[in-house]
């Protein structure tokens, strides 16, 4: 099986997982057949030793955990399709790992179990618009940032909400094991207002929210909030982004080939266009 589209990839990739002082695993991303004649037919190893590229190759094919709430990262279409920017990326991942971009298996995720999932080995990578935080060093790690975003506010245009300081006594939405959830509690200590925060599992409900005028804002992903704001009238997105969030894919706690694997995967496809491409 052809793990990689092209051979110089492969060659680089191996490079700098032996950088890393990872032999046997870079050996596992060899095509199989040239995998055979060097170190001939090899017991598998053990689930317990094995590590997440060595389980990946022996399945034959990626679980990776998405959402499907997050436009345009990942979201179900009219066509009830799963598509999306983090969608894209994951099959373009697959199919220079496996030769082949069907070969993933994608596992529905919310804000509030990725990480767990990840880090309990139920899926392989996170795909999931998900933003670096530092506290999340302590349960998985991440690859270096592929998007750049901040946290705004969609609010009902009809309401004249048009910036932070004109939710004073109001309910706000946010989506609940976001960063969102602190960022507007300390924006309206930074402001001296006052405003309920009341957490969703999904975008979806928090608009079913904001529509039916139970909350006078959701605050979340600038890009996100914009695809909402652009697909249901009558809905703005306003203010300044609260802070800039650098979104990466997570990656198994301490399994520095996977991430140099992902890492150096991610910097081929922006150097050969494939990322712009996508991005579009």
């Amino acid at each position: 099986m052809r793990l990689f589209a092209k051979p110089h990839t492969v060659v680089l990739m191996i490079a700098v997982i032996l950088l890393a002082g990872l032999f046997t695993i870079a050996l596992q991303f060899l095509p199989s057949g040239l995998l055979q004649s060097i170190i001939g037919p090899q017991e598998p190893p053990s689930r317990a030793e094995a590590s997440t590229a060595a389980i990946i190759v022996e399945r034959g094919h990626l679980r990776i955990g998405v959402r499907q709430d997050v436009p345009p990262f990942g979201y179900i279409d009219a066509d009830n399709h799963l598509v999306g920017f983090d969608i894209d990326l994951a099959d373009e991942i697959t199919r220079r790992w496996l030769g082949d971009a069907s070969a993933v298996e994608f596992v529905t995720v919310s804000a509030a179990d990725r990480i767990p999932r990840l880090a309990s080995g139920d899926v392989d990578l996170l795909f999931a618009a998900m933003p670096y935080k530092r506290e999340r060093d302590a349960f998985i790690d991440f690859s270096q940032p592929y998007f750049v975003d901040g946290q705004t506010l969609l609010v009902r245009q009809a309401d004249g909400v048009d910036q932070w300081a004109a939710l004073d006594g109001k309910a706000v939405g946010a989506i609940q094991g976001t960063p969102t959830v602190v960022l507007l509690e300390q924006e309206a200590t930074r402001l001296n207002i006052t405003v309920s925060v009341l957490p969703y599992e999904s975008y979806p409900q928090a608009l079913a929210a904001l529509t039916a005028g139970e909350v006078a804002a959701i605050a979340g992903d600038s890009i996100t909030l914009n695809q909402l704001a652009t697909a249901t009238p009558g809905l703005l997105v306003v203010g300044p982004r609260l802070e800039r969030e650098y979104y990466a894919a997570g990656v198994p706690q301490a399994d520095s080939a996977l991430r140099a694997m992902l890492n150096f995967t991610l910097q081929d496809m922006k150097a050969d266009g494939t990322y712009d491409r996508l991005y579009q």
